[in-house]
């Protein structure tokens, strides 16, 4: 089923950011439909023991839908919660393989495409006096999203760190000559650098960055927001590539409901939804962000010290939703990041159960 749903994720973010075919707008409106009722189905399938929190909160979700239509990101994201719970760990390393072969089979097919023909290939902007070209795709973070995942793919799929820190540094290399992309540069040195010169001492330390980070990343969102609402600075929002237009034009066309329950229509308005707990907040309000904030804080502390495999592609993976929507949406990023997270938590229980147990 992990698979069925990353098939129809990709199917979705291929019809809506890659401009291989001319976009179908209902497409998406279908796979969206087709991901709610998979995720249903699942849960309805499932027989829990006891009536488990996720599952009351799943519920209670839906009906928000009819009041914006964001809402459904956040019920198939708990349902999906709900799936790995209820069934046995999921291999990583054949989720790693998947993840390489599907975007690298998307590059290669846009590479072809391009090859035949050239019109494709378009200037986006410019960025220290030099041109931004994306090659197929509509921004270049987009484009850059894909060698990221390929880069990660590959990760997951190797054991040897020093071999996977070579593949990724020569996919990052490949990604930013290409896009320019300084958000998926960062989240792929990070992965190398954690995996290669993070210790066990150090990683125990992790929950402190993990949980850190989207607290201070979403209070200074807001600061940023309320105290450039009515004042522009050309030079500082250069160099955060837009972001401090974003935060000062969604701060000052707030509402009581939009504070609540988001905006409906602020797709339409043409504002680039970056930074995962900012776009959360602006497409379902305040409530549902603190929600997740507060799920997220008690995920991360319920999965243990002990075991530390996958921590690098975690952090990796969060470092990148600091500056992108990567963890807004239930999206292919959200199903490998649940899947990382679920299985670190079940590897830690398991190993603290032998450890009590004295197995």
């Amino acid at each position: 089923m992990t698979t069925l749903l990353l098939l129809l994720l990709y199917i979705q973010f291929v019809n809506e950011y890659v401009f291989l075919l001319p976009r179908n707008p209902y497409l998406t409106y279908i796979i969206t439909i087709l991901i709610f009722c998979c995720v249903l189905i699942i849960i309805l399938q499932k027989k829990f023991k006891n009536i488990d929190k996720t599952i009351v909160v799943y519920f209670l979700c839906i009906p928000l839908v009819l009041v914006n239509d964001s809402f459904l990101a956040s019920v198939n994201i708990f349902g999906f919660v709900l799936y790995l719970r209820s069934k046995a760990n999921i291999s990583i390393k054949k989720l790693g393989i998947l993840l390489f072969i599907i975007n690298f089979a998307v590059i290669v097919i846009v590479l072809l495409r391009i090859y035949e023909n050239s019109d494709l290939i378009k200037v986006w902007g410019k960025k220290l006096n030099r041109d931004i070209v994306v090659h197929g795709f509509n921004n270049p973070n987009t484009e850059a999203e894909f060698y990221y995942f390929c880069a990660l793919g590959l990760w997951l799929a190797i054991n040897d760190k020093y071999i996977r820190s070579l593949f990724v540094l020569l996919i990052i290399i490949v990604a930013y000559s290409l896009t320019s992309g300084r958000s998926y540069l960062l989240a792929s040195a990070s992965l190398i650098i954690v995996d290669l010169f993070s210790g066990r001492k150090m990683l125990r330390h992790y929950k402190i960055f993990l949980i850190g980070i989207p607290i201070i990343v979403t209070i200074l969102s807001f600061i940023i927001g309320y105290l450039t609402k009515d004042l522009y600075i050309s030079a500082i929002d250069t160099g955060l590539a837009g972001r401090l237009f974003m935060f000062g034009y969604i701060i000052k066309r707030l509402d009581i409901f939009k504070f609540f329950f988001g905006f409906k229509d602020i797709m339409s308005a043409g504002v680039a939804l970056d930074v995962s707990t900012f776009a959360i907040f602006t497409t379902r309000g305040i409530v549902m962000l603190v929600f997740l904030l507060v799920c997220y804080v008690k995920y991360i502390k319920t999965i243990g010290v002990r075991y530390y495999k996958y921590l690098p592609a975690i952090i990796s993976i969060v470092i990148a939703a600091v500056t992108l929507p990567m963890l807004a949406w239930f999206s292919i990023s959200m199903v490998i990041f649940l899947c990382l997270l679920e299985h670190t938590r079940k590897i830690n229980n398991e190993l603290n159960h032998r450890y009590c147990t004295g197995i």
